[in-house]
């Protein structure tokens, strides 16, 4: 289902934007880099594919497991099921605050990849211009500026994407720490028996 949702999806949007592209003035194309254009079919796109792909179906089965999961843990102990969805924003505060500038890095590094293939477009064209005058040296050099501005950019993103995911991480943790702590004192009390709190700690993780 979900390879045939993406493949619809895909189809669609592809068709969109080449129906966009046929109303667009001259204009527009007088201003434009054919290698940006490009990047909108290509790089944009793929990225839609692996995300509709992949993710689309790791959202439908984590978000039908989280709720089952919850579901149980009050089943099994509702203190310590309210003490665990009090606790789960933690898992949430730092991807929140750091949003923003991952969003920033995205957009910076769509637009290098756009410039790049654009570097990459017009040297493929000009190939016999470039030979026929020597200017091999000044088309590399060209594209290596190009390509460095590209690596910075996508380590950026990468960096914050993987800051992301460890203040994530980290959130995730804390809760079940607190959840730990919370059930270790209800076992020393006597409120909750230790089978109870290993199968809700093994359903929590």
């Amino acid at each position: 289902i979900t390879a045939q949702m993406a493949a619809d999806i895909l189809r669609d949007i592809r068709q969109e934007l080449f129906n966009y592209v046929q109303k667009l003035p001259i204009g527009f194309f007088a201003n434009t880099s054919l290698g940006d254009l490009l990047s909108r079919f290509t790089n944009d796109l793929t990225m839609v594919e692996q995300a509709m792909a992949s993710s689309l179906y790791q959202v439908c089965f984590h978000t039908l497991s989280l709720a089952a999961a919850t579901a149980l843990l009050f089943v099994f102990e509702w203190r310590l099921a309210a003490l665990t969805v009090l606790s789960f924003p933690l898992g949430f505060i730092g991807p929140k605050l750091m949003a923003r500038k991952a969003g920033a890095s995205v957009a910076l590094r769509k637009e290098e990849d756009a410039l790049t293939m654009s570097v990459i477009q017009e040297n493929l064209l000009a190939h016999r211009v470039i030979r026929g005058f020597a200017l091999q040296i000044s088309a590399i050099e060209k594209f290596s500026v190009r390509l460095g501005a590209l690596h910075t950019r996508s380590r950026d993103l990468h960096h914050r994407a993987i800051l992301i995911g460890k203040t994530s991480g980290a959130g995730v943790l804390a809760t079940q720490l607190i959840v730990l702590l919370g059930g270790a004192y209800f076992a020393i009390t006597g409120h909750l028996s230790g089978g109870s709190l290993v199968g809700f700690l093994a359903l929590l993780s």
